[in-house]
């Protein structure tokens, strides 16, 4: 994100990744996950996740990531919240197959 490079955002994801996230009235939302690297890509504040205190479960192909984050934009919080990923291997290579997140 911080570099606003779509092409590399999209190459941590899966062909066919989901994107969600689980609003404050537990509502599930997915988005497009090519419109929301293209965001990233054309933003020009500047975007920064962190994320922290990162716990991995790791089973042969199968791994799960679950991480709190903070969000700024133009370095002032903008929101909070968990990430939880869900990763495949394929060839080697570990690709994000869901992220899911909650604010």
């Amino acid at each position: 994100m911080r570099s606003h490079d779509a092409e590399k955002m999209l190459a941590q994801f899966s062909k066919h990744a989901v994107l969600a996230r689980a609003t404050k009235t537990n509502e599930v939302r997915t988005s497009d996950l090519k419109k929301f690297a293209e965001y990233v890509g054309k933003e020009t504040k500047h975007l920064d996740e962190q994320i922290f205190n990162i716990t991995v479960r790791e089973s042969g192909n199968l791994a799960s990531a679950w991480t709190p984050f903070a969000f700024y934009i133009d370095k002032k919080l903008s929101h909070c919240g968990v990430n939880s990923f869900q990763l495949v291997k394929n060839k080697g290579e570990w690709k994000i197959q869901s992220l899911g997140s909650v604010p």
